[in-house]
């Protein structure tokens, strides 16, 4: 088994592992507390869209590991990196744009509270969710009809990152610098979010750095984001139930 057959493959099952762990913890959350307030209404899509994006992201690394495994077998299949790695990109896009409104809103509701609550009416859920599934389902566009992708994937390719075009690449890299750049004050997106991708940008031309080298380590990072996320919003809900059971019993 080649060198970058073996980081790719270790990178992917700590992706899968946080995606599980991300799917579960969030799932949690959602049947936990069933009475949703509407000020938690927009958590509460934020935490759907993290359960369909860890599913994907698990489908799209259990197919890296399986790919880069049996790399000679799988060689005519290494297509469908694009068709699961790509609903599990656009996803990702769509958790930015919606944690990015919720930002703003928590930032009005705490700073602004008048101001919010007279125009509390305009940040519909429904229209929030509409406009980040709408961006994030932009990429399949992009790729084909913008860039005029044409499955040109090299054999040792066990990533996105190395299967799409310069085209496609450029403006994946900006997009996602550009979306993340907005949600810069949440420490776990700087560390597993922007970091990652600046790094594929100035480093991917260095061979040792690439995607055939080193593996999925976006998507990798993307999911440790998530389930660390996950982790820390279960336990601060936690502790919100723990203490208000508390003072009813008091």
């Amino acid at each position: 088994m080649a060198l970058m057959n073996i980081s790719a493959i270790l990178l992917s099952i700590i992706g899968v592992l946080a995606s599980i762990f991300s799917v579960v913890t969030n799932s949690y959350l959602l049947k936990k507390h069933r009475k949703k307030k509407d000020d938690m209404i927009l958590f509460y899509c934020r935490f759907l869209i993290d359960v369909l994006t860890g599913i994907f992201e698990a489908i799209y690394l259990l197919f890296i590991i399986s790919y880069a495994t049996f790399n000679p077998v799988l060689t005519e299949y290494r297509h469908f990196l694009i068709y699961f790695g790509l609903p599990a990109s656009g996803l990702g896009s769509s958790r930015s744009i919606v944690a990015l409104v919720i930002s703003m809103e928590r930032f009005l509701a705490a700073y602004f509270p008048l101001f919010y609550h007279i125009n509390q009416r305009y940040f519909s859920t429904i229209s929030v969710l509409i406009v980040s599934l709408t961006l994030g389902s932009l990429e399949p566009f992009v790729l084909f009809g913008v860039c005029d992708y044409k499955f040109e994937i090299p054999q040792k390719c066990a990533a996105l990152g190395c299967a799409i075009n310069r085209c496609f690449f450029v403006y994946w890299i900006n997009h996602r610098t550009a979306n993340l750049l907005a949600l810069i004050d949440a420490g776990t997106v700087f560390i597993f979010g922007f970091l990652p991708n600046i790094t594929a940008g100035q480093l991917s031309k260095y061979s040792f750095f690439s995607f055939e080298n080193i593996g999925p380590f976006g998507a990798v990072s993307k999911c440790l984001g998530c389930a660390i996320e996950a982790y820390l919003v279960y336990k601060t809900m936690l502790q919100k139930t723990t203490v208000v059971k508390r003072n009813v019993k008091k």
